[in-house]
């Protein structure tokens, strides 16, 4: 959902029926602007041709611009705006973006990447799973079962790790489990 709510991203399922011409079996991304009672089709490949594969995880910018999503393990990017489509990165999953769509971040051979679309640049993160990202594009939340400072409990945790600092546990008690 976008931050005000005047668009949401969802995966259709197996649904034929949602608009004239959805002739693919698969599932689709759609982009719906409820108030405007339009909807835009978000799974489209790079040559704008609707994607066939297994099309999954939708996420949106807090503007409602940028949408990214898994296409058969492949983290891809819809710019609304330009009707414009980009592979972020191949063999790659559970895609989120920044508030303005700039940093997506995802889990990629185990690894949490964090990538800038405008600079061009992507960073690891860490070893883990799962990764979500703050709206200004500079912390990153994601699962791990590397042992971080003051974990005891021998189990997977919660990890928020900034572009500078080191991963930092937050899944605790307190003391330690």
């Amino acid at each position: 959902v976008s931050f005000d709510g005047s668009r949401v991203a969802y995966e259709t399922g197996l649904a034929t029926n949602l608009w004239t011409g959805d002739l693919s079996p698969a599932s689709d991304i759609v982009v719906r602007a409820p108030a405007a009672g339009t909807q835009a089709l978000a799974s489209v490949g790079v040559a704008t041709t609707p994607l066939t594969g297994v099309i999954r995880r939708p996420t949106i910018s807090a503007d409602g611009q940028v949408v990214a999503f898994e296409d058969d393990g492949v983290v891809t990017i819809r710019q609304l705006g330009s009707n414009t489509t980009s592979v972020v990165a191949a063999a790659s999953a559970f895609p989120d973006l920044s508030g303005d769509g700039r940093v997506v971040v995802f889990q990629d051979a185990g690894q949490i990447v964090r990538h800038d679309r405008v600079a061009g640049t992507s960073t690891v993160v860490s070893a883990g799973a799962t990764p979500g990202v703050t709206a200004d594009g500079s912390r990153v939340v994601f699962e791990t079962d590397a042992v971080l400072a003051g974990d005891t409990n021998g189990v997977r945790d919660v990890a928020i790790r900034g572009l500078t600092d080191s991963p930092e546990r937050v899944s605790e008690r307190g003391s330690g489990e």
